[in-house]
């Protein structure tokens, strides 16, 4: 083997190299079995343990899309695997916030004096409450699916429902009294 380093030329002879490595022919591919036995070994440790976590949090993020609230694991350390766990640490508490919040808005609306219906963007009634229901004299499975002009009276004219509808589609919501017709 040459290596020119400049102008000058060094020559090194690795018979002798060789030679002991070919003499020693099986402590070399002992040498080289362990080397890949090892490799092997830290590779499989290295991917259980990484296995183990990512397996241990996509569990987790199934058990959070049925709704299933679950403890994640502390993950030490500030690689990609403990920001995930964080990360779906926090959307599991901001779901909760969020279910809480639900559950208190689904007792108002259930339990006001208020008649109220949620409808769509395009007036089809989504929920009702008891109070609608007492009101009107409807059972819930009559006006699910059906336009809010259901109740429509001959009371209030085209400008009034126009203005209704007008703050509706602006604003998201309308509160104010209406004169509308009961079922019978």
């Amino acid at each position: 083997e040459q290596l020119k380093l400049g102008h000058m030329i060094m020559i090194f002879d690795m018979t002798q190299e060789l030679k002991l490595i070919y003499e020693n022919k099986e402590y070399t591919y002992l040498i080289i079995m362990l080397e890949l036995l090892l490799s092997v070994f830290i590779a499989y440790f290295l991917g259980n343990n990484l296995t183990s976590k990512l397996l241990n949090l996509t569990s987790v993020a199934e058990k959070i899309g049925k709704n299933i609230i679950t403890d994640i694991p502390y993950i030490k350390g500030e690689n990609e695997i403990s920001i995930l766990a964080s990360s779906i640490n926090l959307m599991q508490t901001e779901i909760l916030e969020r279910n809480n919040k639900l559950i208190i808005f689904s007792k108002l609306f259930e339990n006001t004096q208020e008649a109220m219906a949620v409808t769509d963007k395009n007036g089809v009634i989504q929920s009702v409450n008891k109070s609608l229901m007492i009101t009107t004299g409807y059972d819930e499975s009559e006006l699910i699916g059906k336009r809010t002009n259901i109740f429509k009276s001959e009371n209030q004219n085209e400008e009034f429902y126009n203005n209704m509808w007008h703050c509706i589609t602006t604003a998201g919501h309308w509160c104010d009294e209406i004169i509308n017709k009961k079922k019978n």
